[in-house]
């Protein structure tokens, strides 16, 4: 599919779930600039509020505003939801506390929909701007020559993976795995000391360049 075709379902879908979200936006080839795209990609953050009580101390149940919206898609036939990770096209339920949501929009083109917390969508957006070998790079910088990993549940350097049950944060090496916010792109650039890369430059290891650090002013004695 042409890109510009791709960005009007992409923009159309993202406009119908803004009212949903705290944040959404388009990820992917179309983001990068590709001029043929394969699927949609968009990271969104829901909005929240509270539900039902669900004990005796009082505690309320989560409600994932954007789950809501996804219901009503497949009620109206705008768009179905199908089984992730297989090229087969199998009618699959989202889940509210699911991570991943994979859709069919309009029975041609498929939908790759990542949940994110605002605490770590610079890292999940980054992530799901690809280019697939761009993303493996820096994870895999990350791990090799950083004090931050990712959880390992969610990214690895050689594998990419779709899962629908695991946050994806950046967590630090020496303290028991502490979860560090990501909340924009550049802090995870700023983070794993790389100098930012523009979507469309994107591309594999090449693409990574390292912060130049100034060095030192030493004082010279008169």
């Amino acid at each position: 599919m042409w890109i510009k075709d791709a960005f009007c379902i992409a923009h159309r879908l993202v406009e119908e779930m803004r009212p949903h979200c705290e944040r959404v936006e388009i990820g992917g080839s179309i983001r990068r600039g590709c001029q043929e795209v394969k699927d949609i990609e968009i990271i969104v953050v829901p909005r929240r509020q509270p539900g039902e009580v669900i004990d005796l101390f009082g505690t309320t149940e989560e409600v994932n505003l954007l789950h809501s919206w996804a219901l009503d898609a497949e009620a109206r036939k705008e768009l179905r939801w199908i089984k992730p990770n297989t090229s087969e096209v199998i009618p699959w339920p989202t889940k509210p506390e699911g991570k991943y949501w994979r859709g069919l929009v309009r029975e041609t083109v498929k939908l790759d929909l990542f949940i994110a917390r605002p605490d770590n969508f610079g890292l999940i957006y980054l992530i799901r701007t690809g280019h697939r070998d761009f993303s493996a790079a820096v994870l895999g910088h990350a791990k090799r020559n950083t004090r931050y990993q990712t959880e390992s549940s969610y990214f690895d350097e050689h594998e990419i993976k779709n899962r629908g049950d695991a946050e994806g944060y950046l967590v630090e090496k020496a303290r028991w795995g502490r979860r560090v916010e990501t909340r924009e792109e550049s802090d995870v650039f700023e983070l794993l000391e790389l100098e930012f890369v523009e979507p469309r430059a994107r591309v594999g290891y090449e693409s990574l360049k390292m912060k130049r650090v100034a060095a030192p002013v030493v004082a010279t004695a008169l």
